[in-house]
């Protein structure tokens, strides 16, 4: 079953079997309503379409998971639950995104902030290679509330970035790398378990960077260094 068109809020009772499909593949404007997502109407894909403007709330397992459409997008939207991005899967949002919960990234995954807003809640880079690409004017705050964390992931683009949250680079092996056109770091950063964090681009601010166990990169344009920056005895 596609929803196509425009359509929204959604007050047709839509359950599927373990067999069945539902594809969200054109444009929802949920007008402030919730849409539930539960054991009745199972996981849902977003393919090339959009839900705005409402709460999208995950229950019993079931999930929007995002195919690799560079269509996809989700705005102005208060989401309860995760948001799994499968291996090489794309999704972008606009206008702000708070998620009770976490955008969790795979394999080649690719997350885009499509213009100016901020962002509340979790990042987490769950297997190497995963991109978050700020587009060019955008101006992404990351909320005091935010926590980005995982094994390796590149934040980049030509758009800017203000971190008011947390970074945890901890993951061993793993690698996080800020490097944005520019990065204005006035939240906090941890070093932990073997991980390792570069801050690049055009870079300041005056938050906090502790490297209590792996490496902290000083990358790009930086001076001068107004971040407090502490390491471990080793």
């Amino acid at each position: 079953f596609n929803l196509a068109g425009a359509f929204g809020p959604v007050t047709t009772p839509i359950t599927k079997s373990d067999t069945g499909a539902v594809r969200v593949t054109g444009n929802g404007n949920l007008q402030g309503s919730t849409l539930t997502l539960n054991g009745a109407t199972g996981s849902w894909s977003l393919n090339g379409g959009a839900l705005r403007n409402g709460t999208l709330t995950l229950l019993e397992g079931a999930e929007l998971r995002p195919i690799r459409d560079f269509n996809n997008l989700l705005e102005a939207l208060v989401i309860n639950g995760n948001i799994v991005m499968a291996d090489a899967t794309a999704l972008n949002l606009r206008n702000g995104v708070t998620i009770n919960g976490a955008i969790q990234l795979n394999d080649g995954a690719f997350l885009r902030f499509v213009n100016t807003q901020t962002f509340a809640g979790q990042i987490q880079f769950l297997e190497p290679t995963s991109t978050i690409d700020l587009q060019p004017g955008a101006i992404v705050t990351l909320a005091a509330s935010s926590i980005m964390s995982g094994s390796s992931g590149n934040i980049s683009g030509s758009g800017a970035l203000i971190n008011e949250g947390k970074i945890l680079a901890n993951v061993a092996g793993g690698h996080i790398q800020i490097v944005p056109t520019t990065f204005t770091h006035n939240g906090q950063a941890e070093v932990l378990n073997g991980g390792q964090l570069t801050f690049g681009g055009n870079w300041g601010g005056v938050g906090t960077v502790g490297a209590l166990d792996g490496t902290f990169n000083l990358a790009g344009a930086f001076g001068p260094v107004t971040t407090p920056i502490t390491k471990s005895a080793t």
